[in-house]
């Protein structure tokens, strides 16, 4: 009986620590509006401080930044506490958009990274299909108390309708091939909305390779109004759609989901509103 009560016990101890453990985090996802004067009281200069201040409210530990220039990255990575991964899209420098990861380098230990095009071509600059603009993700591994999980940013094209089929294939194909089974978090401006064909095909479950919604998935969601792209104005208006996303794979659980709505009283501070999403991700001990 002594050694039946002793074996009990191994396997317990042997059980428990073969459990999944989780590890909570915060990420935003934010299409902060390029940086251009033909948007007046809405430029980025009457509007930027704003825009850190958001950042710093939510206090993510990572998050994805879309339509950034690289003035406007600088800007922001110097007023916050984040460190960014992150180049160019035209040349793969500094010129074009950005599609940044920030990350608190306090609380995230930066693995890897890396970025690619949206395109035939994806190792070098290139426009993909029948795009309008060159398109790309940038993707890095972190390491959170010392568990890895894989993060990519991007931004889909707005026009070219083969682009955001073929982005969306090439997306999740690349995605399995550089995060393999690892849990996997990808944010982004998808300029498609959930009753769009390119949603549907990312989220099918019947793909070998396919990914789930945040908002959809979430077990608290503190949203009224789930639309993403507003424009400027707080009034409504005939742009409001939800097309920035936080998509994710298995081993991550989605605590809540919302979305900040801040702005001056008369304009928010882009013409996207940021989403925030906490979540937990489980790695097995």
């Amino acid at each position: 009986m002594k050694h039946l009560l002793s074996a009990i016990v191994i396997i317990t101890i042997s059980l428990f620590t073969n459990e999944t453990t989780a590890q909570e985090i915060k990420v935003m996802s934010y299409n902060i509006r390029y940086d251009t004067e033909a948007d007046g009281e809405n430029s980025w200069d009457n509007r930027k401080e704003d825009v850190v201040k958001i950042i710093s409210k939510n206090n993510p530990f990572v998050f994805g930044v879309q339509e950034a220039l690289e003035n406007q990255v600088e800007y922001i990575s110097k007023n916050t506490k984040y460190s960014y991964i992150g180049k160019g899209r035209d040349d793969g420098k500094t010129e074009g958009e950005y599609s940044p990861i920030f990350y608190d380098s306090s609380a995230l230990e930066l693995v890897n990274s890396g970025m690619f095009w949206l395109s035939e071509t994806p190792t070098k600059p290139s426009l993909g299909w029948d795009a309008c603009c060159k398109r790309v993700v940038t993707w890095a591994e972190f390491k959170y108390q010392n568990k890895s999980f894989f993060f990519f940013n991007t931004h889909f094209d707005h026009q070219g309708k083969v682009a955001k089929s073929k982005s969306s294939e090439l997306l999740l194909t690349k995605v399995s091939e550089i995060a393999k089974s690892n849990p996997i978090l990808i944010t982004g401006d998808f300029n498609f909305s959930p009753d769009n064909c390119n949603y549907q095909y990312m989220v099918d479950p019947m793909l070998k390779v396919f990914v789930k919604d945040s908002y959809t998935n979430s077990k608290k969601v503190f949203v009224e109004n789930p639309t993403t792209f507003r424009g400027f104005s707080i009034e409504k208006n005939n742009f409001s759609e939800r097309i920035d996303y936080l998509f994710f794979n298995n081993n991550i659980e989605i605590l809540s989901y919302k979305i900040d709505e801040s702005n001056n009283g008369k304009n928010y501070y882009s013409d996207h509103v940021p989403i925030i999403i906490l979540l937990n991700i489980y790695t097995q001990h």
